[in-house]
């Protein structure tokens, strides 16, 4: 950026203003306002109370740079390498997707499941297959030791890079907490039962992907997204083999993609499932389904 003028905050944002406007983005100001703060770490409070705060030539080289990226619609939070999920930051990388705000409902039923049913000082044997960045798991295991309860964690994922990214959040989420790092088709091997498992599969139908807004479609890995044809690919697998990992007791927990509940339901029942509940995101969206093991007729 030159202007001849000296740089400040203003005039970097004036100029991503007008640039995000005329790529077409539908909320210009508040991504500016939201670069600004990943980038430079500067507060939304900051940017407003001192708009002629001065910018060193590092701090608007970052800001050029991210600006650009996002102009080709980079995610923000590939851009700064972090995202915000149940209020904790997590390092993201191209080779994992981006944690999710309706993701959190997931946490939230898993937490509250914890509390009311685990044995007091029995550890609660979890695994969060699909991890990803880990972020579903690890923001669990940081409520339970936040509240005194024991865990067992185990994070699977069939990505060597994905899990690499979930050990180094692990390492700043809980830093003093053992834990589990598995690469694995869903599950890990061996005999081991979970008492709680969560899952976020892949759900988009293989012929949406290309569809999908440009931050999805470009720039998040694909085998993240992939659900096969209908969407439903992984948790038919879910259904069918998921009853030999639970313990007697255990649940599973799952989200869905907008409009899949009542499938995975169906699915699931036919596969001898009882479901336990489900729990809707902020849009209305059954987002968050529970299921135990059917007790057997004798």
């Amino acid at each position: 950026m030159t202007t001849g003028r000296r740089p400040t905050l203003c005039l970097f944002f004036e100029r991503a203003v007008d640039l995000l406007a005329a790529s077409g983005f539908e909320s210009p100001r508040e991504e500016s306002r939201a670069l600004v703060e990943a980038v430079a770490g500067i507060p939304l409070a900051q940017q407003l109370s001192h708009p002629q705060m001065a910018l060193d030539e590092k701090t608007l080289a970052s800001l050029e740079r991210a600006l650009a990226l996002r102009l080709c619609h980079m995610p923000l939070g590939q851009i700064a390498g972090t995202a915000w999920f149940c209020g904790l930051p997590f390092r993201v990388t191209g080779s994992t997707l981006i944690p999710r705000p309706e993701t959190e409902h997931l946490v939230e039923a898993a937490f509250e499941l914890c509390c009311d049913r685990a044995p007091s000082g029995i550890p609660v044997r979890i695994l969060d297959t699909f991890t990803g960045t880990g972020a579903v798991g690890l923001s669990l295991g940081a409520q339970l030791k936040e509240q005194g309860k024991a865990f067992d964690l185990t994070l699977a994922d069939i990505s060597q890079e994905a899990l690499e990214v979930a050990a180094d959040n692990a390492g700043v989420i809980l830093p003093d907490q053992a834990l589990h790092l598995v690469k694995a088709d869903i599950w890990p091997r061996g005999k081991e039962v979970f008492d709680l498992i969560l899952a976020n599969p892949p759900y988009i139908p293989s012929g949406e992907i290309a569809s999908l807004m440009p931050e999805v479609a470009r720039y998040e890995p694909v085998t993240a997204l992939d659900g096969g044809a209908d969407g439903l690919a992984f948790y038919r697998r879910l259904a069918v083999e998921g009853q030999e990992h639970l313990s007697a007791g255990g649940l599973l927990v799952l989200e869905a993609g907008a409009g899949q509940a009542g499938l995975i339901a169906s699915t699931f029942d036919d596969a001898g499932w009882q479901e336990e509940g489900r729990v809707r995101d902020y849009l209305g969206h059954e987002r968050v389904l529970v299921f135990s093991a059917r007790p057997h007729v004798k």
